[in-house]
């Protein structure tokens, strides 16, 4: 319910900007407008029926828990990554072994058991002669199916990439461009997918990729060193 109230906030929001505030509508052009229309459908459309009608249907609470759960360990593991020195081989590793399991969370959460419970849906509705549940299941089950393969794409080519990627020391004179492409595969594979996440943040919205990567860097550097210098003053 938190998130579908959080979805009709946004669809408000984005309303009113286009409607009465001409300098923001950069922040929601067409092809955002209907990322957000298909990753908001199921919430808008399918949780107050829900809630009201079959508030104890299993399947309901697991669909539920398999989408934000999705979303919490890949926000978790993004995080952690931000904290990876990926030059050095045992962070790589680290980085490497998160994003492999971020991977298999997500293929298992939004892709085969999302296919699963969205069926056992369906199939519900249809043994309850619930024939508008049943279409409202079928047609946000799908818009939600297509988001995940999306994100499933995404993720899957970012961890490939870096799967495939060693940490071996380069000879000095290639160092600097080694690092450079050390950064920026980084950048690319801990950025968020593209979207309904990021987009109602409007410092982000304003950088372009490299500058949002270089700022998540420079975060997690100035983290870093915050956190050496309280340990070393409490060994002193």
């Amino acid at each position: 319910l938190c998130e579908a109230g959080y979805e009709l906030s946004d669809v408000l929001t984005r309303a009113y900007q286009l409607a009465a505030l001409p300098e923001k509508r950069s922040l929601s052009p067409p092809p955002l407008l209907v990322l957000l229309g298909v990753h908001h459908a199921m919430g808008l459309s399918m949780v107050v029926p829900m809630n009201l009608h079959y508030p104890s249907a299993p399947w309901y609470h697991e669909g539920a828990m398999l989408l934000q759960g999705a979303a919490a360990v890949a926000l978790l593991l993004q995080c952690y990554g931000f904290t990876l020195d990926i030059t050095r081989p045992s962070h790589l590793r680290q980085m490497q072994l998160s994003l492999a399991v971020g991977w298999v969370a997500l293929f298992y959460s939004r892709g085969l058991r999302y296919a699963q419970v969205a069926l056992e849906a369906v199939f519900f509705f249809e043994r309850e002669g619930a024939a508008g549940m049943r279409r409202g299941a079928l047609v946000a089950s799908a818009l939600m199916g297509a988001m995940n393969v999306l994100v499933l794409l995404e993720i899957t080519g970012k961890t490939l990439k870096f799967l495939r990627l060693s940490a071996k020391t380069p000879a000095p004179e290639d160092a600097p461009a080694h690092f450079e492409e050390l950064q920026d595969l980084a950048e690319d594979s801990l950025s968020a997918p593209a979207g309904p996440a990021l987009a109602p943040i409007r410092p982000l919205a304003a950088l372009s990729a490299r500058q949002r990567g270089l700022a998540k860097w420079r975060g997690a550097g100035v983290m870093v060193r915050h956190q050496l210098s309280v340990r070393r003053a409490k060994q002193a």
